[in-house]
């Protein structure tokens, strides 16, 4: 029967608990998981961009490689961003419409990769247990029909779950002891009758995880079967090479899930389930790109030849001495493969970052907007959003620039511009790990400044909402996410002392 709700307030924000038992180590767990985060995301674009820029990997195999990867950075950005704001920041809130969004995407992407796993396992069965016959099974456009297949069941499925919770009433308790919004601490605010919406979940959630788990272990099993009867022991340690590295994502992925929704749903296994959590969010996506990479001999030959510049053991000295001896017979000179693979890196490095500079741009001057128009509060609850689109275009217009000049220089000059690139970035990650750490060090002394600094330009400023707005976004655009978020926490108690 439906829970009686007409004298109670609708809920409009949830509060996301997080570790707030642990408060002692926000800043430790800020800068891991902003480590993992960084990481894990930069680990799987690099494999995507090393299939598309080598031809020697457009396999079915590393076709849905490449979708597991794009997969696991839309994954944790679902999730790793809001999680890193309710650590380190005094609103862990998230609205009820944001909370369902975060919940969809969640289980949309993770139903798709259990439906990948089971595909690649396929993949691999085809090409262990009938080699002959491999090539004219797995072909692209059944690749393509598989991939898009999975994406778009998972999707639709998940939406059937999403409309049934989105009817939902919740106008009781609105804490979730969670880091994210998952469906059970989710269900469990709900004030209206959840016992269909809860059977409709566990089927859909039964159909995308147990059938493809069933598809694995039978594909497996089969594969283990025709491994055991090959004759001779190099063959046999040849052909568990090619699946060991999917079989250990499988293992690690499903055994995570198996322990978080197996645990007992009490009280005092709710830290298990935070931890087993963050295997499946963060650590498992980022050692997905060290699994498939650490024993795989094409990645490697492809990151060679990216480093490099060069698809052979000839350095740039004895390559520019063939172009000069092919320019003194008067013969064409053909651009080596590897050379022309790190170019086309570059020219994907290039068009990638300037849509990351428009979306940033895009951002920001939705940002001026919302600060223009008096909506000050509404925009600093969420800090980050603004901060995103200072990283965007800052990083953006970097990467910009140094792949724009590797593909115009030369061969030296490529290989210098790459150096950069990967230094650049390491000095930008290690400026916002330091600002965060000093924040928090000295986080008594710069409010007191800032204090001090702030309360005559606000006085004389408060009338002019306009210059008051330009003044925000500038301290916030300039002096990165960490001190911005200081300065604006700290005009907002002044001007509220102030009476403005």
């Amino acid at each position: 029967m439906p829970l009686s709700w007409t004298n109670q307030t609708m809920i409009v924000e949830f509060v996301l608990r997080g570790f707030s038992s642990i408060l002692q180590l926000n800043i430790s767990l800020f800068i891991m998981f902003f480590i993992f985060y960084i990481l894990t995301v930069s680990g799987n674009i690099l494999i995507v961009l090393l299939v598309l820029c080598n031809h020697a990997l457009h396999t079915p195999m590393y076709f849905f490689l490449v979708n597991l990867s794009f997969l696991e950075v839309c994954y944790t950005s679902n999730i790793v961003p809001k999680m890193l704001l309710i650590i380190i920041a005094d609103q862990k809130t998230i609205s009820v419409v944001g909370c369902l969004a975060q919940f969809y995407f969640f289980g949309s992407l993770a139903a798709t990769e259990c439906l990948l796993l089971a595909v690649m396992s396929y993949d691999r069965y085809l090409a262990i247990c009938q080699p002959l016959r491999y090539p004219i099974l797995m072909t692209g456009s059944l690749c393509l029909r598989l991939a898009t297949g999975s994406w778009f069941c998972c999707f639709l499925l998940t939406a059937i779950t999403m409309v049934l919770l989105c009817r939902q009433t919740f106008c009781g308790p609105n804490e979730i002891d969670h880091f994210f919004c998952d469906f059970t601490p989710l269900i469990h605010l709900s004030c209206m009758d959840t016992s269909l919406t809860e059977s409709i979940a566990f089927a859909t959630s039964s159909a995308v995880t147990l059938v493809p788990f069933l598809l694995i272990t039978v594909s497996y099993s089969s594969i283990l079967i025709a491994i055991l009867r090959i004759p001779s022991g190099t063959g046999r340690r040849k052909a568990f090479s090619t699946c060991s590295s999917h079989l250990t994502v499988v293992t690690v992925f499903y055994g995570t899930l198996i322990a978080t929704y197996l645990v007992p749903s009490v009280h005092s296994s709710q830290y298990l389930r935070k931890g087993f959590s963050l295997l499946y969010t963060i650590l498992t996506p980022m050692f997905n790109p060290v699994i498939y990479s650490l024993r795989n001999r094409d990645i490697h030959e492809a990151l060679k030849k990216c480093l490099a510049g060069v698809g052979h053991l000839k350095d740039n000295q004895q390559i520019l001495l063939e172009v000069l001896r092919d320019t003194a017979y008067k013969r064409s000179y053909s651009p080596r493969m590897g050379m022309s693979s790190l170019k086309l890196l570059k020219y994907v490095l290039f068009i990638f970052n300037l849509l990351f500079w428009v979306c940033g741009c895009c951002i920001l001057g939705f940002g001026i907007y919302l600060l223009v128009h008096n909506t000050y509060g509404v925009l600093f609850r969420n800090l980050p959003f603004l901060t995103l689109g200072n990283v965007l275009v800052i990083v953006g217009s970097i990467i910009m620039v140094v792949a724009f000049l590797g593909c115009m220089g030369s061969i030296k000059e490529n290989k210098c511009l790459l150096m950069s690139f990967f230094v650049l970035l390491l000095i930008i990650l290690l400026a916002e790990v330091a600002l965060a750490i000093l924040l928090f060090v000295y986080e008594q002394k710069l409010s007191n400044l800032v204090a001090e600094g702030l309360n005559d330009s606000i006085q004389h400023y408060h009338t002019d909402n306009s210059t008051m707005a330009a003044w925000d976004f500038i301290q916030s655009h300039v002096l990165g996410m960490s001190f911005a978020l200081t300065l604006n926490c700290q005009i907002d108690k002044t001007s509220q002392a102030l009476g403005l």
